[in-house]
C-alpha cells in the first residue's frame, strides 16, 4: 500500500503545481483519498445511467443535446 500513498503524493504534487491549490490527501492512512478540486468551474449534467439488469450504460439524452453540452462547457473555459 506504500505505492498507493506515494502515487497519491506524486499526483498531488502535480496538481498543486498546476494551480489546483485546494487539493489534498483527505486520509493519509488507508484507504488513501486524493481530492483534486478545481476553481469551481465544474459542469454537471446527468446524461445516462447504469442498468444493472443487462449491465450496460444507458444514454438518456440524444447526441444533439450532448453536442450542445460540450459547446457550453468549452465556451465556459474561455471566460476565465
Amino acid at each position: 500500500m506504500t505505492n498507493i500513498r506515494e502515487l497519491a503524493h506524486h499526483i498531488l504534487k502535480i496538481a498543486l503545481s498546476c494551480v489546483y491549490r485546494e487539493s489534498g490527501i483527505m486520509n493519509p492512512t488507508l484507504p488513501t483519498i486524493l481530492a483534486i478540486q478545481t476553481a469551481g468551474l465544474s459542469f454537471d449534467c446527468i446524461i445516462g445511467h447504469y442498468d444493472t439488469s443487462p449491465r450496460e450504460v444507458c444514454q438518456m439524452v440524444d447526441n444533439a443535446y450532448l453536442e450542445m453540452l460540450i459547446s457550453v462547457a468549452n465556451s465556459r473555459e474561455n471566460l476565465f
